[in-house]
Formats: structure tokens, sequence, C-alpha cells
């Protein structure tokens, strides 16, 4: 019998030992749960830490196109207005040019008239 009550002593020692290591364990894991929720918790304070800034990004990314479709436009129409005006400025210097031959042309009629009423005037002095 001295037998069956160290069998028995020994199972017993198993056992408690066997509990031991379940309550380590348990404590161990109840441990890693709280620390995988902790971070799972930052984790998703994360995901909208950076939803909100992906959005605002598509948004300033839309401005941005938006701005950038203006900006060529306002581009091209400053390039058309560019040509008119150098169109018009064509213009402008054939009829100076116009202006400056009738000026001169005035101003050679009157010279003549001039020149007769000097000429007349001296005729009739003499």
């Amino acid at each position: 019998m001295t037998t069956l009550t160290t069998a028995a002593t020994t199972a017993a020692t198993a056992k408690t030992t066997a509990d031991t290591a379940v309550t380590t364990a348990t404590t161990a894991k109840t441990a890693a749960d709280t620390a995988y929720s902790a971070q799972v918790t930052v984790a998703a304070g994360t995901a909208t830490d950076l939803t909100t800034p992906l959005a605002d990004l598509v948004t300033l990314r839309a401005t941005a196109a938006t701005a950038t479709t203006a900006l060529t436009t306002a581009v091209n129409n400053d390039i058309a207005n560019e040509l008119l005006i150098a169109a018009d400025k064509v213009k402008v210097d054939v009829a100076t040019a116009a202006h400056l031959a009738a000026i001169v042309d005035c101003k050679e009629a009157e010279y003549d008239k001039y020149a007769a009423a000097l000429a007349a005037a001296e005729a009739t002095r003499a």
C-alpha cells in the first residue's frame, strides 16, 4: 500500500504542478489579451487618424487639379490675347506711318502755300 500512497502523492504533486502551470498560462494569456487589445485600440485610432488626412489629401488633389485646369485656361487665354495685341500693334504701326505721311504731306502743302505767298509779297515789294 505504500506504493499506492507514494503514487497518489506523486499524482497529487503532478496535479498541483499542472494546476500551477494552467494558472500561469491563464495569467499570461490574460496579459497578452490585454496587450493585444491595447494595440488594437491604438491601431483603430491610427486608422482613423490616417483616414482623415487621406480624405483631405484627396480633396486637395481635386482642388489642385481644378486650379491647374483654370491656370491652363488662363495661360491659353493670355497667349491668345498676346496674339491679338500683336496684330493690333501692326495696325497701329501702319496707321501711325500713314498719319506721319499725312502730316508731312500737309506740311509740304502749307510750305508751298507759304512759299508762294512769300514770293508774291516779294514780287509786290520789288
